[in-house]
């Protein structure tokens, strides 16, 4: 395949494009080069690329920004994740007390572990739920004005399942300290 550029066109891109037969490129080139520059009066400035070629230049910097955007979205499900360990560890220091004297009262160190867990979940459920409408509506946007495809309805719901397990793993061990708090102890540093 023959791409040439014609020389007065360089600021609008004026292409020509010469579809070959495999085995034919060296003279199909040859050719199409000599009339082109007939008809243009010596104005083209040739170049041949094939389109396997333009395709894998296409792809590789599709593959590079996809690559990009796969390390900034795992840097920030690390600097979340983080964020919702160290926020669950916040709320039981912030607790003690009150863990201390449910579990004085009879709460096993399950219904505390579990009443950690569950308000995580809860909290994380929200806002999964807000970010995947927000996911939607971006990509319908993107759909409009950038020529974009449809999000796929599995693709969202297996990033919020995702997301919701990472927040929880995030939220265990902070629960499950919470959950050994002894109830004497609470109940000495008062």
């Amino acid at each position: 395949m023959l791409i040439a550029k014609r020389a007065a066109d360089a600021d609008i891109g004026g292409y020509y494009l010469v579809r070959t037969s495999p085995g034919q490129v060296g003279r199909a080139l040859t050719s199409a080069l000599a009339k082109l520059c007939e008809l243009n009066s010596g104005h083209v400035q040739p170049f041949s690329r094939s389109f396997e070629e333009l395709r894998a230049k296409q792809a590789s910097k599709a593959n590079a920004l996809a690559y990009a955007l796969a390390c900034v979205v795992t840097v920030l499900c690390v600097i979340t994740a983080i964020g919702i360990g160290a926020l669950t560890a916040h709320w039981v220091r912030q607790r003690r007390v009150s863990i201390g004297i449910r579990r004085a009262l009879g709460a096993k160190s399950s219904d505390i572990l579990a009443y950690f867990l569950i308000e995580n979940a809860s909290l994380a459920s929200i806002g999964v739920g807000l970010g995947a409408v927000a996911a939607v509506g971006i990509n319908r946007i993107g759909m409009a004005r950038l020529d974009l495809g449809l999000i796929s309805p599995s693709i969202v719901l297996a990033s919020s399942v995702g997301v919701l397990l990472v927040s929880l793993a995030c939220a265990f061990y902070p629960a499950l300290r919470a959950s050994r708090i002894s109830p004497a102890a609470v109940m000495r540093s008062l």
